[in-house]
Protein backbone atom coordinates (compact mmCIF):
# COMPACT_ATOMS: atom_id res chain seq x y z
CA UNK A 1 0.00 0.00 0.00
CA UNK A 2 1.25 3.60 -0.78
CA UNK A 3 2.93 5.83 2.12
CA UNK A 4 0.42 8.34 2.89
CA UNK A 5 2.01 12.01 2.12
CA UNK A 6 2.02 12.58 6.06
CA UNK A 7 2.85 9.19 7.18
CA UNK A 8 -0.24 8.58 9.46
CA UNK A 9 -1.31 4.95 8.96
CA UNK A 10 -4.47 3.72 9.21
CA UNK A 11 -5.82 0.75 6.79
CA UNK A 12 -8.50 -0.79 9.28
CA UNK A 13 -11.84 -0.98 7.23
CA UNK A 14 -14.38 0.68 8.76
CA UNK A 15 -12.12 3.35 10.22
CA UNK A 16 -12.11 6.99 9.22
CA UNK A 17 -10.51 10.36 10.26
CA UNK A 18 -11.96 14.04 10.82
CA UNK A 19 -10.36 15.44 8.80
CA UNK A 20 -10.38 12.85 6.05
CA UNK A 21 -7.18 11.42 4.91
CA UNK A 22 -7.16 13.16 1.77
CA UNK A 23 -7.92 16.28 3.60
CA UNK A 24 -4.76 15.55 5.54
CA UNK A 25 -2.63 14.77 2.46
CA UNK A 26 -3.76 17.90 0.77
CA UNK A 27 -2.66 20.25 3.90
CA UNK A 28 0.46 18.06 3.63
CA UNK A 29 3.64 18.76 5.79
CA UNK A 30 4.58 22.18 7.10
CA UNK A 31 8.53 24.40 6.86
CA UNK A 32 9.23 21.85 9.91
CA UNK A 33 8.38 18.87 8.84
CA UNK A 34 4.88 18.53 10.97
CA UNK A 35 1.16 18.24 9.97
CA UNK A 36 -0.50 20.36 12.60
CA UNK A 37 -4.85 20.16 12.51
CA UNK A 38 -6.69 22.06 14.87
CA UNK A 39 -8.63 18.63 16.03
CA UNK A 40 -8.53 14.98 14.93
CA UNK A 41 -11.38 12.44 15.08
CA UNK A 42 -11.22 8.68 14.49
CA UNK A 43 -14.38 6.93 13.78
CA UNK A 44 -15.38 3.59 13.34
CA UNK A 45 -19.08 3.82 11.62
CA UNK A 46 -21.45 2.46 13.77
CA UNK A 47 -19.54 1.82 17.01
CA UNK A 48 -17.55 4.79 18.33
CA UNK A 49 -16.23 8.20 17.57
CA UNK A 50 -12.79 9.60 19.13
CA UNK A 51 -12.29 13.40 19.29
CA UNK A 52 -9.52 14.88 20.10
CA UNK A 53 -9.80 18.43 20.88
CA UNK A 54 -7.00 20.73 20.35
CA UNK A 55 -3.79 21.25 18.03
CA UNK A 56 -2.12 18.00 17.06
CA UNK A 57 0.65 16.82 14.90
CA UNK A 58 -0.38 14.00 12.87
CA UNK A 59 2.60 13.48 11.13
CA UNK A 60 3.99 9.66 11.12
CA UNK A 61 0.80 9.09 13.70
CA UNK A 62 -0.08 4.87 13.47
CA UNK A 63 -3.59 5.31 14.22
CA UNK A 64 -3.86 1.20 13.52
CA UNK A 65 -1.07 0.62 16.80
CA UNK A 66 -2.65 2.98 18.94
CA UNK A 67 -6.89 3.09 18.71
CA UNK A 68 -8.33 -0.13 18.82
CA UNK A 69 -12.30 -0.14 18.84
CA UNK A 70 -13.63 -4.23 19.14
CA UNK A 71 -16.42 -5.54 20.90
CA UNK A 72 -17.68 -3.92 24.30
CA UNK A 73 -13.98 -1.74 24.51
CA UNK A 74 -12.77 0.84 23.11
CA UNK A 75 -8.83 1.67 23.81
CA UNK A 76 -6.16 4.27 23.25
CA UNK A 77 -2.61 3.75 23.55
CA UNK A 78 -3.11 0.96 24.88
CA UNK A 79 1.22 -0.58 25.24
CA UNK A 80 1.63 1.75 28.43
CA UNK A 81 5.40 1.47 27.47
CA UNK A 82 4.93 2.91 24.23
CA UNK A 83 2.72 5.78 25.66
CA UNK A 84 3.86 9.50 24.72
CA UNK A 85 4.41 12.31 27.61
CA UNK A 86 0.67 14.00 28.19
CA UNK A 87 -0.34 16.00 25.36
CA UNK A 88 1.69 14.74 23.01
CA UNK A 89 0.23 12.27 20.01
CA UNK A 90 -3.03 11.23 21.06
CA UNK A 91 -2.06 10.64 24.45
CA UNK A 92 -4.64 13.67 25.67
CA UNK A 93 -8.07 14.69 26.42
CA UNK A 94 -10.89 13.18 24.06
CA UNK A 95 -14.32 12.64 23.93
CA UNK A 96 -15.83 9.23 22.92
CA UNK A 97 -19.16 9.38 21.16
CA UNK A 98 -20.61 5.88 21.56
CA UNK A 99 -23.24 4.67 18.52
CA UNK A 100 -25.71 1.80 18.96
CA UNK A 101 -24.66 0.72 22.18
CA UNK A 102 -27.31 -0.50 24.49
CA UNK A 103 -27.04 -2.18 27.57
CA UNK A 104 -26.53 -6.08 27.32
CA UNK A 105 -27.82 -9.31 28.97
CA UNK A 106 -25.45 -12.02 30.74
CA UNK A 107 -25.93 -14.13 27.38
CA UNK A 108 -24.45 -10.88 25.35
CA UNK A 109 -28.13 -9.83 23.71
CA UNK A 110 -29.03 -6.32 23.63
CA UNK A 111 -31.82 -5.83 26.73
CA UNK A 112 -35.36 -4.87 25.69
CA UNK A 113 -36.85 -4.59 29.18
CA UNK A 114 -39.17 -1.90 29.35
CA UNK A 115 -37.46 0.20 31.69
CA UNK A 116 -34.66 0.75 29.24
CA UNK A 117 -36.71 2.13 26.73
CA UNK A 118 -38.08 4.43 29.41
CA UNK A 119 -34.52 5.88 29.52
CA UNK A 120 -33.83 6.24 26.07
CA UNK A 121 -34.06 9.48 25.88
CA UNK A 122 -32.00 10.39 29.02
CA UNK A 123 -28.86 7.90 27.05
CA UNK A 124 -29.51 9.98 24.00
CA UNK A 125 -28.37 13.10 25.89
CA UNK A 126 -24.89 12.04 26.21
Amino acid sequence: MAHHPVGIVLRRVGYSTIPTMKELSVIGLDDNGECIVPSFTVVRQGYVKYCFEGPLNVCNLNVDEIVFIGSRKVTVNPDISMRPPVVEGLNRRVEISLNGIWPQDKSGFATTYPQYHRNKSILLRF
